[in-house]
């Protein structure tokens, strides 16, 4: 009996690809931890495969990364210049009459900005730009969408050139100090610089005529408020000097005083908010009428004078790193594979011969086939099964 267990117990091993030059596996209760002796000794046997990927990757990484043209990027930072006052026209006017109104101009914040570089306003009136390069010794002026884009026509090529900078354009805000910065790298140090400046340009553009739209359109909105209350105000003094030529001496009369209180309170309220819309017509008409530039430029695009760094040593070790991560996972996925064929060939092995014995007794003893369950003891007869199997037996 122990040789049968020993037997069995080298043989389960030997199925389940624990062999000297397996990985060993060490049952744990249900699960199967992994011997890292074994596996050491398993990455050293196949270290030639192990080392070969990681070379072939850090020397196809180091090639790729000299023969790549150079790259150069072209800077800008700025920040945006507040409106004066931190409310609008209107919102100082409630403010004046007792009505807190909070500021809700999300187009003054620096992420708004950052936002609107890479909005198709501006890319598409970049796109349609033309630059300044240099070609055959001549300074020549060419169509961005000619340079950055594709296509056969112009559209098709401000169309692609667009892409291309949503892809090419990085946007950075500071959390502290609210400094926006814009980078584009290209293989050309003339073509980053001039991309940069007309980004900056367009967007300058893009505030000022946004900022006097908005001006343009309080301006319609003031004026109108401003006739309404220079009616009421012309009622109200009316009214006031009526009251006054009608009673010369109301200061006798208390009825008369409250009435001439109340409408001393009325023109002068009128009065208030008369000068409050007068002075916000005034500013949004200089406002409108205002072409000083809106973003306060920290750091101007200049020409790169040196190429991007190649990173070389960096990328050379990520890629010999990721080779080794690759000849590791095949190694161990060719090992794994080894063992589950040497296990389904014994499993299947074992199974045909007990099968096959089977079915060698059940031929040499047909009577055993259909009692499989008591071979060797005669058949049951009706009479001696228990009364509720005999009924079970009678109604079949």
């Amino acid at each position: 009996m122990r040789s049968d267990e020993a037997r069995d117990q080298n043989t389960s091993m030997t199925s389940s690809g624990i062999g000297s030059s397996s990985v060993r596996y060490v049952d744990q209760g249900g699960g199967y931890e992994v011997n890292v002796l074994s596996l050491t000794a398993l990455l050293i046997r196949r270290r030639r495969l192990l080392v070969s990927l990681a070379a072939s990757s850090a020397i196809v990484t180091a090639i790729a990364a000299i023969v790549l043209p150079r790259t150069y990027t072209a800077t800008a930072s700025f920040t945006p210049q507040t409106k004066r006052g931190s409310t609008s026209s209107a919102a100082g006017l409630a403010a004046q009459l007792g009505i807190t109104v909070p500021n809700l101009d999300g187009s003054q914040s620096p992420a708004f900005y950052a936002d609107v570089l890479k909005s198709r306003e501006i890319l598409s009136a970049v796109a349609a730009d033309s630059v300044d390069l240099t070609r055959d010794g001549k300074s020549v002026r060419v169509a961005v969408g000619s340079v950055i884009g594709e296509g056969s026509d112009s559209t098709r090529r401000i169309a692609s050139a667009m892409k291309w900078l949503e892809r090419h354009v990085a946007t950075d805000v500071a959390q502290r100090s609210g400094i926006i910065s814009v980078a584009v790298t290209t293989r050309s140090a003339p073509l980053s610089y001039q991309l940069v400046a007309d980004l900056v340009d367009e967007l300058t553009k893009f505030n000022l005529e946004s900022r006097q739209s908005q001006a343009s359109a309080e301006r319609k909105f003031t004026e109108a408020r401003l006739r309404e209350s220079r009616d009421s105000l012309r009622i109200a003094e009316s009214r006031g000097q009526d009251f006054l030529q009608r009673n010369r001496d109301y200061s006798r009369s208390p009825e008369l005083s409250f009435q001439h209180d109340a409408l001393t309170r009325e023109i002068s309220f009128r009065q208030q908010v008369y000068s409050s819309l007068a002075q916000a017509y005034e500013q949004a008409r200089v406002d409108e009428v205002r072409d000083t530039p809106t973003l306060t430029i920290t750091d101007r695009p200049a020409m790169p004078l040196e190429p991007n760094s190649r990173a070389l040593v960096i990328k050379t070790l990520v890629a010999a790193i990721g080779g080794l991560v690759v000849g590791f996972l095949i190694v161990v996925a060719q090992e794994a594979l080894a063992g589950a064929r040497a296990i389904t060939t014994s499993r299947a092995a074992d199974e045909f011969g007990a099968m096959r014995g089977e079915l060698l007794a059940d031929v040499r003893l047909p009577s055993q086939v259909i009692v499989p369950a008591n071979r060797g003891a005669p058949s049951p007869t009706l009479a001696d099964r228990p009364v509720s199997q005999a009924a079970n037996g009678s109604d079949q």
